[in-house]
């Protein structure tokens, strides 16, 4: 029977003072470390599946519970939220650990965040692997077209004295095969980060647009995209296949936008092929 090693559980501060939870797992000592960025309303807890799989594998693994998700803090300020914070906080950590020959898989807003994250970093990962990333969220939706209207709205309701909801971290697994706007889990997403970060957050994503880092991003990449993902378009992932120098799209035809836990096999699969060549 596959066990999966014991977690090394830690915060650590980030630049503004901001508490980051991480996890780090696996023997120390092999192969390469493997860090997982989760997706917007998630916690590290959505990559369990591919933990398993690779700390089974030989792999030493690192996942983090982002800003205002999961264990880690929900920073005062609304400005706090922007992205390019939760860059910072993943840079900050990457830079003053002794983490050596890592590879990088990020899934919706973490494959956003990893994009600018590689684009900074000094010593660069082996290889990137972006799960229904987008460089821009959303653009070219009704939330971008009226996102001055919507920002106006969260950021006067961000002021209100009111926290609906319990930040804690849950597991995914009872989500499995669940479409991309399933109630039940964009309700529980809601819940556990809490209804004023989970707004302040998607304030930000309104903005957001990374495209002119692609042209900067050399390491080899995987794009994984499922063909029936109704949050992030495929064509978003046609473009960064288009853009990305050095890259690889791999379509997974039945799936939706919450591949980790839908998929998990496959799409360990997938990475771990792409990561032996």
């Amino acid at each position: 029977m596959e066990k999966q090693q014991p977690q090394n559980d830690s915060f650590f501060i980030s630049f503004d003072g901001t508490k980051i939870f991480y996890e780090l797992g696996g023997e120390k000592n092999k192969k390469e470390t493997i860090v997982f960025i989760h997706g917007f309303g998630g916690n590290l807890r959505a990559w369990d599946k591919q933990v398993l799989f690779f700390q089974n594998k030989g792999y030493r693994t690192l996942t983090f519970d982002l800003r205002a998700h999961g264990l880690s803090d929900c920073p005062k300020n609304i400005s706090d939220y922007n992205i390019d914070f939760f860059v910072k906080d993943i840079l900050l950590f990457l830079e003053t650990h002794p983490i050596k020959n890592f590879i990088l898989v990020g899934h919706c807003l973490g494959g956003t965040i990893i994009l600018k994250v590689v684009q900074q970093l000094k010593i660069k990962p082996k290889k990137v692997i972006l799960v229904a990333t987008s460089t821009k969220p959303f653009f070219n939706t009704i939330f971008y077209k009226y996102s001055r209207f919507f920002g106006f709205l969260i950021k006067m309701f961000f002021k209100l004295p009111i926290n609906l909801g319990k930040t804690k971290r849950i597991s995914f697994e009872k989500f499995s095969g669940t479409s991309d706007f399933n109630i039940k889990r964009i309700i529980s997403d809601i819940y556990y980060t809490t209804l004023q970060p989970y707004l302040a957050v998607l304030s930000h994503m309104f903005l957001v647009n990374y495209d002119y880092l692609l042209n900067d991003i050399s390491t080899p990449t995987l794009i994984i995209h499922g063909a029936k993902d109704k949050v992030i378009s495929l064509s978003e992932a046609h473009h960064l296949d288009e853009n990305i120098e050095n890259s690889n799209l791999v379509i997974f035809p039945n799936d939706c936008h919450v591949i980790p836990f839908n998929n998990p096999n496959e799409l360990s699969k997938q990475i771990k092929t792409f990561i032996k060549v």
